[in-house]
């Protein structure tokens, strides 16, 4: 007998991606302080560092593996958060002006 998945309700998959992009968002957080501390000396965080982080051997090729680790937790980060929102907008939606189907919007 095959095992039966059933797949949890919306505003728990909304809640759900919205916590898990929130802890990739402090791992992204932790790698850039960490990037930063081994790279300039200075601790610390700045929206610049995530420009930094996007191109390739800004920090140097020694760190380029902890630059490309950091990328990732960035790339997670908007991915669950970005799933999460839109998620969170659909019930939102749904709940103020109804049930949104195949349809279109109905009464």
């Amino acid at each position: 007998m095959r095992p039966v998945f059933e797949i949890p309700p919306l505003d728990q998959l909304a809640l759900g991606g919205l916590v898990v992009g929130v802890l990739f968002v402090l791992r992204l957080v932790l790698a850039v302080r960490r990037l930063r501390v081994e790279a300039d000396g200075r601790a610390g965080f700045s929206a610049e560092d995530l420009k930094r982080v996007r191109q390739a051997g800004s920090y140097g090729v020694d760190l380029e593996p902890n630059r490309r680790y950091a990328l990732r937790q960035l790339l997670s980060a908007a991915l669950f958060l970005a799933v999460g929102l839109v998620l969170s907008a659909w019930l939102a939606v749904a709940h103020f002006v109804g049930p949104i189907g195949l349809g279109g919007l109905s009464a």
